[in-house]
């Protein structure tokens, strides 16, 4: 994941990515982040906070 996550960055995407691992160290998630993901959810996943995290990378454009 933390390979792709480079990969994906490297060719220009802009995507949001998020890691979901039962990885629970803080080393863990720095790794991610420091790869190019988004967010860091832990296993297993708290639905409100998996919610919450999507939400942020929604694009709301205000009613013209």
């Amino acid at each position: 994941g933390l390979e792709l996550a480079r990969l994906i960055h490297a060719q220009g995407y802009s995507v949001p990515l998020v890691a979901i691992t039962a990885r629970a160290d803080a080393k863990a998630e720095s790794d991610a982040l420091s790869a190019g993901m988004d967010g860091f959810i832990r296993k297993p996943v708290d639905t409100k906070n998996l919610r919450e995290l999507l939400q942020s990378f929604v694009v709301t454009h205000p009613s013209e």
